[in-house]
C-alpha cells in the first residue's frame, strides 16, 4: 500500500466497490461512533442462530468421532493381518 491509501487526499480518490464504501460523518456520529458498519453490498443475514450452529457443530463432531474410530479399526484389523 502507498502512503496516499491512509491520506485523506487518497480516500477522496478511491471508488465504491463491493468490499469499499463510503459512509458519511452523520452516519458515523448517529451510530455512536461505532466504525463497525455492516457493508451495505452484502445481502446476508450473518452466520445464523448459535443455537443451531452449535447443534449442527455437534452433529459434525459425532460424524468425525464414528470415523475416526472407524479408521482406527480397520488400521488395527490391516495390522493384525500382517502379524
Amino acid at each position: 500500500m502507498s502512503p496516499e491509501t491512509f491520506s485523506v487526499r487518497g480516500f477522496k480518490g478511491r471508488q465504491a466497490s463491493e468490499r469499499a464504501w463510503k459512509v458519511n460523518a452523520t452516519e458515523i456520529k448517529q451510530n455512536g461512533y461505532n466504525l463497525d458498519i455492516k457493508n451495505p453490498h452484502n445481502t446476508g443475514t450473518g452466520p445464523g442462530d448459535p443455537d443451531a450452529l452449535l447443534a449442527e457443530l455437534d452433529s459434525i463432531r459425532t460424524a468425525s468421532r464414528q470415523t475416526l474410530d472407524q479408521l482406527k479399526s480397520e488400521f488395527a484389523a490391516a495390522l493384525a493381518k500382517q502379524k
